[in-house]
C-alpha cells in the first residue's frame, strides 16, 4: 500500500553509447504497447539526425512482442532495430 501522496510513475529510457545522452519519456500510466510505441517514435526521432542505425537491447515484456508495434518495425527496420535479451530461467 502507498501513502495517500505516492503515486507510481515509471519511465522508458535509453542511453546513446555515442555521446551519452539519456532519452527517457515519463509514463505516469500503465507501460503497454501504446506507450511502448510512444516511446520508440520519439526514440527514433532523437536519433535519426545521426544517420546511423538504431539498435535497443530489451527484455521480453508481453508490450515489447504487441502485434500493433510490428507495422511500425517493419517499416522503420532499415534503421530501427530490437534485440530481445534470451528469455530468463529460475
Amino acid at each position: 500500500m502507498h501513502e495517500p501522496t505516492r503515486r507510481k510513475i515509471g519511465y522508458f529510457g535509453a542511453v546513446r553509447l555515442r555521446d551519452g545522452k539519456f532519452v527517457y519519456r515519463r509514463e505516469p500510466g500503465k507501460f503497454n504497447a501504446e506507450s511502448f510505441g510512444n516511446y520508440l517514435k520519439q526514440l527514433r526521432k532523437a536519433s535519426c539526425q545521426s544517420g546511423k542505425k538504431v539498435v535497443v537491447i530489451i527484455d521480453n515484456a508481453r508490450y515489447h512482442h504487441a502485434i500493433m508495434l510490428k507495422e511500425y518495425l517493419q517499416k522503420c527496420s532499415d534503421r530501427f532495430n530490437l534485440i530481445f535479451l534470451p528469455p530468463y530461467k529460475p
